[in-house]
């Protein structure tokens, strides 16, 4: 934390930057630093589709009532005609947003359009990590993660073409 700490002492104004240490709050559950950076961020870069999103995960952490706004700008950014045709990073983002939302049906499309992608090994394993980092926030959604998980970690055992 201590290298975030200086680059945002080095670059205040940098919504990227913001979003980056907002990110490792969260991942460290410190989710209302993370909050403050995340928010921060925002009202540098308002289109940052992840920097929505990453915020909505902070604000259910804490119980906030406003993460479903962030969901909602994630996914009509991720979503929108400006954005052209989605590519596989959108789709997992979207998964992630629609798992958290707890669209289980929107997320299963997202995470088909995904795999059938035939995304390299190490997005799969992003995917993942970041499906997983939802669970301490919302504990009830282990279950589901779990099963959106099994696909990813098979794509992973098959040998590449």
């Amino acid at each position: 934390m201590t290298d975030y700490r200086l680059a945002v002492e080095l670059r205040p104004d940098s919504a990227s930057t913001l979003t980056a240490r907002g990110v490792a709050h969260r991942l460290l559950g410190h989710y209302a630093e993370a909050l403050a950076d995340l928010t921060r961020s925002i009202a540098l870069d308002t289109d940052d589709a992840w920097t929505h999103y990453e915020t909505a995960v902070a604000m259910s952490a804490l119980g906030h009532p406003d993460g479903d706004h962030h969901l909602a700008r994630a996914v009509d950014l991720l979503g929108s005609p400006a954005a052209g045709k989605r590519d596989a990073f959108e789709a997992d983002n979207l998964v992630l947003a629609y798992c958290l939302w707890g669209r289980w049906e929107q997320a299963e499309q997202h995470l088909a359009e995904f795999l059938n992608a035939a995304q390299p090994p190490g997005q799969v394993r992003v995917l993942i990590i970041a499906l997983r980092s939802l669970v301490p926030v919302i504990p009830s959604t282990e279950p589901r993660i779990a099963a959106f998980c099994r696909p990813l970690e098979e794509r992973l055992t098959v040998p590449a073409p």
